[in-house]
């Protein structure tokens, strides 16, 4: 019942098509709505068939009137015949539904189309119109994922690098534009017949002075153009031969520099502002684009240094910084100088954290103590005043991190700032870094205690400092009792490591917090680490603070629960039996007179 209708809709407009082509090889000005205008332009791209396709797109490159018009862009233009090629396949996926063999034969027809279309544009001679066109195309096929375009696309990727390398003034505007268009779409080995060498450079030079904050253009369209183009450039590069790889690395070396100066005067401009709130969008959503504009290109930038740090294992053994380390700190200068944004965003950055991890795993694995000392020498230098407390969240993450390859001056740098922001709860970032970087250190202190002396001083100096600041935090709410419940436990498992003198203050310091329902259960899970010949008694005292709490109510039910899986999982095996004495002693005093039955704690015994 649908066939005839349809076959009527397509008769109806091949009738109109060649008072369309007349107009369309007219000089005189359209009469044609835009929007119908274009829709026509798609109608039939999507559903002619040669000869009349050929016709076509013969006359839409070289009509004077169309790309002439005032009413219409070319980027209209050109997303009108973006969208023939979705189109088709939308026609051929619904005409071969129902028929055998469906895959192979929309596969065939659309690339017989595209075949046609190809042909049609390759005859008419070299033009800025013919390249759109060829580009426009090229971007359709990306938006029809479900089809192999097999040797079709590659002629077609072949035309428009070929049509690139005959244009000698890429340098203008729409030059760069088509070219950072097409480039992502294309593939590396067809690119590499382009002088990428020359091109990149001037692909880094249109992006940097767009996200710069003295530019007068807006970004947010164009810079997410750019920045897949350049991160194409870098991989063009890197696959060519030592000539070609050498300009690969410093190019990015540089991006990341330039990005890094865009970075620092973007933090300037918006020291006294916080985010999209502050009522500056347009402001704030600059700075987002030059980050994102960073993102994109960084992520490639990684992939390769990856790649290279896999490759070259070796080369760690002839320097003490190898290239790929050298890169992944250039990355996170770069991700440094835009700490206020991530601090500010309540949203992510796509590729942001992959970046700063995977930058740090690289520096980790190739290099170590001098890459993680020439990391935060160069970001702690450079600013006459000091610290943003986003720029020291950022810091204090990255010493977290890179804990056990600190050296000396390292922590010099690090410790004196985590100290500075850990008392200070208004900035949560900030502050929760800085106590997770002490605690990090101090427990990183206690691993490596037998190598010097002065390890152990060092330790011994700051598990008193920074069991003061916890203990300080606690008490002024400005901890979480949960949070003083994961770490303290920790601490005193650093101090084991230690000396039992270590444990004894870290007892001391525990006992000048009010008793609470969080103290009771650090208690509990301390006591693996308490010495054996001092156990006993701990256990005594512990039960007796078990007994403080109310008969039968829901706490002491789960203190005595949690004392029970300490006894059979987290006690030595030297002292778990008298961990079990311990609480056949005790167990029916923690459940109580009034409970009948054998219960959770007496059913596991």
């Amino acid at each position: 019942m649908q066939a005839g209708p349809s076959r009527t809709i397509v008769t109806d407009s091949e009738s109109i098509l060649p008072s369309f082509l007349t107009t369309l090889r007219s000089s005189s000005p359209i009469s044609i709505p835009p929007q119908t205008l274009l829709g026509a332009i798609t109608h039939y791209l999507s559903t002619l068939d040669d000869p009349l396709l050929s016709e076509f797109v013969t006359t839409v490159i070289t009509s004077p009137s169309l790309w002439n018009s005032a009413d219409i862009s070319h980027v209209d233009i050109q997303n009108a015949l973006r969208l023939s090629v979705p189109a088709k396949i939308a026609i051929i996926e619904n005409a071969t539904k129902e028929i055998y063999f469906a895959e192979s034969r929309r596969r065939r027809r659309a690339r017989r189309w595209l075949n046609s279309l190809i042909e049609a544009v390759i005859s008419l001679d070299h033009s800025t119109v013919r390249l759109k066109v060829l580009i426009s195309v090229l971007e359709g096929l990306d938006d029809a994922p479900t089809v192999e375009w097999g040797s079709e696309r590659m002629t077609l990727e072949e035309e428009v690098v070929l049509a690139f390398a005959e244009w000698t003034e890429l340098e203008n505007t729409e030059g760069m534009d088509l070219l950072c268009t097409a480039i992502p779409q294309i593939d590396v080995a067809r690119l590499r017949a382009l002088n990428m060498i020359d091109l990149a450079p001037k692909i880094r030079y249109a992006l940097i002075d767009l996200v710069n904050p003295t530019s007068s253009q807006k970004p947010q369209d164009i810079a997410p153009i750019l920045s897949r183009a350049l991160a194409r450039s870098y991989e063009v590069l890197n696959s060519g031969g030592p000539t070609s790889q050498h300009h690969a690395w410093e190019t990015m070396r540089t991006f990341c520099t330039s990005m890094r100066e865009v970075g620092e005067k973007l933090e300037g401009g918006f020291s006294d502002q916080r985010g999209s709130n502050s009522g500056d969008t347009d402001s704030w959503e600059r700075h987002k684009t030059a980050f994102f504009a960073f993102l994109l290109p960084a992520s490639t930038i990684l992939d390769i240094t990856l790649q290279d740090a896999g490759s070259y294992p070796s080369i760690i053994r002839n320097v003490d910084i190898p290239r790929s380390a050298e890169m992944a700190i250039q990355l996170l200068l770069t991700l440094g100088t835009f700490a206020f944004l991530t601090d500010l965003s309540d949203g992510g950055f796509e590729h942001y954290h992959r970046i700063l991890y995977g930058s740090l795993d690289i520096i980790a694995e190739q290099s170590g103590t001098p890459s993680a000392e020439r990391l935060f020498r160069e970001l702690s230098s450079g600013s006459s005043t000091s610290l943003s407390d986003a720029r020291a969240a950022y810091i204090l993450l990255l010493g977290e991190e890179l804990v056990h390859h600190l050296g000396s001056r390292s922590i010099d740098i690090l410790l004196p700032l985590a100290e500075k922001h850990a008392h200070r709860p208004a900035h949560r970032a900030s502050f929760e870094a800085a106590h997770a970087f002490l605690l990090s250190l101090l427990r990183s202190a206690s691993e490596t205690l037998e190598m010097t002396t002065a390890q152990g001083d060092f330790f011994d100096a700051l598990l008193p400092n920074y069991l003061h600041i916890l203990t300080k935090q606690a008490k002024r709410g400005d901890i979480t009792p949960d949070q003083l419940k994961d770490a303290f436990p920790l601490v005193v498992e650093a101090a084991a490591r230690r000396s039992p003198l270590s444990i004894q203050i870290c007892l001391d310091s525990l006992n000048t917090l009010l008793p609470s329902a969080e103290t009771r259960m650090i208690r509990i899970a301390v006591a693996p680490h308490i010495p054996a010949e001092r156990l006993r008694g701990y256990l005594d005292e512990l039960a007796g603070v078990i007994m403080t709490t109310p008969k039968d109510s829901e706490e002491r039910l789960d203190l005595a629960r949690r004392a029970f899986e300490m006894v059979i999982k987290d006690l030595g095996d030297d002292v778990k039996e008298s961990g079990v004495e311990w609480w056949m002693k005790w167990r029916n005093e923690f459940e109580g007179t009034n409970r009948h039955g054998q219960g959770f704690i007496r059913s596991r015994l």
